[in-house]
């Protein structure tokens, strides 16, 4: 879909969501098929969008248990293309 958008549209983009699975695999769960996150990421690829930096914290959510230990994570990305 993002593909077919794209192709007929010439506009800015900017695409936010929990992408961490789609790029670096990092979600907690049973771990998708390889060949579906090369997919995903190929229309990111051949659409032209890319990461957008992050500076700060390095995790964007944290949950504190209560037997004392903390999990963090970061959990929101955005990409967007050049324009």
């Amino acid at each position: 879909m993002i593909s077919d958008l794209v192709s007929h549209l010439s506009l800015p983009w900017l695409i936010g969501d929990d992408l961490n699975e789609i790029f670096i695999m990092l979600k907690k769960g049973p771990p998708k098929p390889l060949s579906d996150l090369d997919s995903i990421r190929n229309v990111f690829i051949d659409t032209r969008l890319f990461d957008v930096s992050y500076s700060g914290y390095n995790f964007t959510w944290c949950n504190y248990r209560n037997n004392g230990v903390l999990l963090e994570e970061r959990l929101d990305q955005f990409c967007a293309n050049t324009d």
